[in-house]
């Protein structure tokens, strides 16, 4: 069979410029997404309140006895506090050091770093991230207020996830199945069972295991 190579050539060329089409449309926008998304990791510190904390990193990998404070902690970090202790979580912005926000841990709680993210490139409009998890035992959270970009702090709970809206004050406990959480300042929201219940100003509710936030009370 003999091959029209004025035929071949055409064909080559037409894929060709589709392929270029199709680079020049998706590079710009993959790139984009790339530095959009493109995140680095925030000043994470703890420091001894009261009482006995001990802190285990992921690469120590073993309880350490907390005796004044800890700095560049990761996720993963875990924490634990005896009865009656108390520590202090602090994250920074690696951009300007401007402080993000805190948690208290009061005694008898225990509760793991999961996320410290902050946007690397200032055009990004993705929000700073902190997450944590609260096993059991009590925190209280303060968002930050007049930050460079806006916050985004959840708590998760075995029974709920916390989005912490706005700057202000927050607490949350995990006791037996039941998870608490008050708004002392600010919004959150309460999801659970794919149900969520919005919180403002002095307002609380409770989440049971297995089942929706309780009506809000105030």
């Amino acid at each position: 069979m003999q091959i029209n190579p004025q035929r071949l050539a055409w064909t080559v060329l037409i894929v060709a410029f589709a392929l270029f089409l199709t680079l020049a449309v998706t590079l710009p926008f993959g790139a984009r997404a790339l530095l959009v998304n493109s995140t680095r990791k925030q000043h994470a510190n703890i420091a001894l309140a009261a009482g006995s904390v001990y802190v285990t990193r992921p690469s120590v990998g073993v309880p350490e006895a907390l005796f004044s404070a800890m700095e560049n902690l990761s996720p993963g970090a875990h924490f634990e506090t005896e009865n009656a202790s108390r520590a202090a979580l602090s994250f920074a912005s690696p951009n300007n050091h401007s402080i993000l926000g805190t948690l208290q841990l009061y005694g008898d709680t225990e509760a793991t770093l999961l996320e410290l993210n902050t946007p690397r490139f200032q055009f990004s409009e993705r929000p700073h991230r902190i997450a944590v998890m609260l096993s059991r035992g009590r925190l209280r959270a303060s968002v930050a207020l007049g930050v460079d970009r806006p916050v985004a702090m959840t708590v998760h709970t075995p029974q709920a996830e916390i989005t912490l809206e706005r700057p202000g004050s927050y607490s949350v406990e995990v006791h037996a199945n039941e998870s608490l959480v008050s708004v002392r300042t600010g919004v959150a929201t309460v999801s659970a069972q794919g149900i969520s219940t919005l919180l403002t100003r002095d307002e609380r509710t409770t989440v049971s295991t297995g089942s929706v936030p309780a009506s809000v009370l105030h």
